[in-house]
């Protein structure tokens, strides 16, 4: 349209050039000498007169316009009043056509999920990138060098480059038109093409530049418009929303069911790769499902498992629909609010569902992993106890609440009142009728209802009991209903009761058994022990009873399992002060990163194998080395924790001396001289310093003699069942040695399947 106005403006009518006037020819006529020789005599004169006409002032003027309209050509007239030349006319012309006969060859196109790109008619060829001839005056207003410019929050922002100044820093302005300078440490910067930034990929392979900057900006703006499903490659990376999002309903399911190659990455979609691999190779699958606390692991998983029943189903026994009821129960049981989740699980599990020879679900198996329950006794102001005690006080029928001998009130237990009560977009009273349902769903007698109450009401009643120090060493219960109810519960003799946690029995052989008062302090942490015991088991039972109902059916002899697992275990843990619990959880993460770089690269590299392509095989990062540190025989730090318990006078100090002794050279280890109690671990995603308190007593995870003694004594079966193997003496092994067993079992589980990854951010 400039174009048009341009060449249709009337053209001013050129001025009129001025008349050179001749000199008049002058007829011949006698002169004298004398008169002839007069003016050349005044030109001569230093003054410059003698009255006679200078015959070199015409030539003088004449180059004197001469040079003044050489200048005038010289100085241009403004654009807005100088007509265009003929000359520039034509070039405007000529440009414009060139580049609309250019733009004729260019056709813009969609990808299915909406990414433009382009094609050329005439080579037949594509590009992201839009060509010039494509491009708007803005799109043409932002050429130049542009960079990534790193910035506190934003991580990255676009700049384009100003001038590099003389003391070696850069002058840069971003997007919205702020001026920077960049120092020479922080110099050079990544450098960037402009309409990369418009080019978003649903797939991170497909960036014009793989790199961290642009990875974060697709991301980002991916996310922004509500699309927190990302691959790369075979991966899926899932944003956590932190709202509730349409992308759920039952037409999603259907349409990755019958079109996934049209649809964008979801979770929908991992779940049907892994659903269809094991049709088409009847093997295992797995979907391993990782990321820090409060990523959105638990949503991934649920939604994992609910495309699994609603696409394979079942024959007759309609066992989907009792694999997915327990995801209630051990939520309830399982999750609390956290910091950064509002409903996070404090455990691993891995879900194992299995399918017959028509690929129909047949049942399915959980294991858990390391529940936090430290969290029953202690949790930090902005978090809560586990859903399950707030449920229990918030939706049941008063005469449940009454026989329990309990009140609706949180704030009336201690154990809940050292936190928040309430959780956003969590309804407590709705949970709890949908906890009983599943319940129902899943077989529970009402006796095993009403011990499971039981035992949850008990624990609330137990951390209310409050010691008095009486002498040195020595306390006494406070008097209260609190010991009495939680006897009355836990079907416990009230005597035995306050004996087993106000006092410890001595035993040697040959003299009779010696009672030793505890402090305050100590009755405190045998009470929390009992509390966190008894809720754990509970725990485990509840996983039991849930396997026992969902276990497969019509198994056939001999024959060939097929199953897919669901991995929802713990992210990589850095806290201010890490103890055994995340030495534990790390440890975990190490073996799934050893696992993840196996499989991720031997799969790519087995797809270059088949298309027959030459390539240089990648050294991807070895953790051997710290694996080794944690868990290699005899000089591991677990495996010396286990000898260290095994030792009469073995503690913390004694173990922290062996360490450091043994591992002294150990590149993963290192020492903190500040602190001595203290040592640093090595890991994959950052070095983590340990503290070495409790090491020994949390690895033996086991309760005084005298709680175990306690509970052979109670009139309740069930309270007594949950203990049976720790009664027996079966279960002698410590938490290290139980959780690393565990987790070479889940790696053999692992290896065995054809795994497909979900990464929670």
């Amino acid at each position: 349209p400039e174009l048009k106005a341009y060449l249709t403006k009337p053209k001013p009518k050129p001025k009129p050039k001025p008349k050179l006037k001749s000199p008049r020819s002058k007829s011949p006529r006698s002169v004298s000498p004398r008169a002839q020789a007069m003016p050349m005599m005044g030109a001569m004169s230093p003054m410059g007169g003698g009255g006679g006409k200078d015959p070199l002032a015409a030539l003088r003027k004449k180059k004197k316009k001469k040079k003044e309209k050489k200048e005038m050509q010289q100085v241009p007239e403004p654009e807005e009043d100088r007509p265009p030349r003929p000359s520039e006319m034509k070039s405007t012309v000529s440009r414009a056509a060139k580049m609309a006969a250019e733009a004729e060859k260019w056709q813009e196109l969609m990808t299915p999920e909406g990414v433009p790109y382009y094609h050329n008619k005439e080579t037949n060829s594509t590009c992201w990138e839009k060509p010039e001839c494509l491009k708007s005056a803005d799109e043409i207003d932002k050429d130049g060098e542009w960079f990534w410019m790193p910035q506190k929050g934003d991580a990255y922002v676009p700049c384009r480059l100003i001038c590099k100044n003389t003391n070696g820093s850069w002058s840069v302005e971003s997007e919205n038109g702020q001026s920077h300078s960049i120092g020479k440490k922080k110099l050079p910067l990544e450098p960037l093409q402009w309409p990369q930034l418009r080019h978003l990929v649903h797939d991170l392979v497909l960036l014009d530049v793989m790199n961290r900057p642009l990875i974060l900006h697709n991301l980002r703006e991916r996310y922004t418009d509500n699309k927190i499903y990302t691959n790369v490659g075979s991966i899926l990376i899932a944003l956590n929303p932190y709202k509730r999002l349409p992308l759920y309903t039952p037409s999603i399911i259907e349409s990755y069911r019958h079109n996934k190659t049209r649809q964008p990455p979801h979770v929908y979609a991992t779940a049907d790769d892994a659903f269809q691999g094991m049709v088409q190779s009847q093997s295992g699958q797995s979907i391993v499902i990782s990321g820090e606390s409060g990523a959105g692991k638990t949503v991934c998983t649920k939604q994992c498992m609910q495309y699994l029943a609603d696409v394979a189903g079942s024959a007759e026994t309609n066992i989907e629909q009792k694999i997915l009821s327990a995801n209630p129960i051990l939520e309830a049981f399982g999750n609390a609010k956290t910091v950064r989740n509002n409903n996070s699980s404090r455990f691993g599990k891995y879900v194992e569902i299995f399918f017959d020879s028509r690929f129909k679900i047949s049942g399915a198996s959980t294991t858990n992993y390391l529940l936090e329950k430290s969290r029953v006794v202690i949790h930090s102001e902005e978090e809560r106890n586990y859903h399950v005690f707030f449920q229990l006080l918030r939706g049941a029928e008063p005469d449940l609440l009454k026989s329990l001998k309990l009140s609706n009130d949180p704030s009336n237990y201690r154990y809940l009142s050292n936190g928040t009560f309430d959780v956003d977009d969590m309804d407590d009273k709705a949970e709890f009728h949908e906890l009983i349902k599943s319940m129902d769903k899943l077989q529970f007698t009402e006796a095993e209802n009403r011990d499971v109450f039981k035992i949850v009401a008990g624990v609330l009643h137990l951390g209310n009991i409050e010691f008095n120090q009486t002498g040195d060493r020595k306390c006494e219960v406070v008097s209260g209903p609190w010991l009495k109810n939680t006897s009355d519960l836990f079907g416990l003799d009230v005597k035995n009761l306050q004996k087993a946690i106000t006092y410890r029995v001595f035993k040697s052989r040959g003299a009779e058994d010696i009672d030793i008062p505890l402090g305050k302090n100590e009755a405190v942490s045998v009470k929390d022990a009992l509390g966190k015991f008894v809720y754990e088991k509970l725990f485990d039972w509840l996983v039991k009873k849930v396997n026992l109902i969902t276990k497969e059916t019509n198994e056939k002899k001999g024959g060939k399992k097929v199953s897919i697992g669901v991995l929802d275990i713990f992210g990589f843990e850095i806290f201010k002060t890490n103890s055994f619990e995340q030495l534990c959880i790390n440890f975990a993460n190490e073996k799934l990163q050893q696992f993840f770089n196996f499989w991720t690269f031997k799969r790519e590299e087995a797809v270059y194998d088949s298309e027959k392509i030459e390539y240089k095989k990648i050294k991807f990062i070895d953790n051997q080395g710290v694996l080794d540190l944690i868990e290699k025989k005899r000089v591991g730090i677990l495996p010396m924790i286990d000898e260290e318990i095994r030792i009469p006078k073995g503690s913390d100090e004694t173990f922290m001396k062996k360490i450091e002794k043994k591992h002294a050279k150990t590149p993963e280890f290192k020492r903190v001289l500040r602190r001595p109690k203290n040592f640093v671990v090595v890991h994959y995603a950052g070095d983590v310093e340990y503290c070495s308190d409790s090491f020994l007593v949390k690895s033996k995870d086991r309760m005084t003699d005298d709680l175990y003694q306690l509970i052979t004594h109670t009139k309740m079966p069930f309270l007594k069942n949950l203990f049976a193997s720790d009664i027996e003496g079966s279960n002698t092994k410590t938490l290290g040695s139980k959780f690393k067993r565990q987790l070479n079992d889940l790696m053999r589980t692992l290896h065995s399947t054809e795994p497909h990854y979900i990464r929670c951010i």
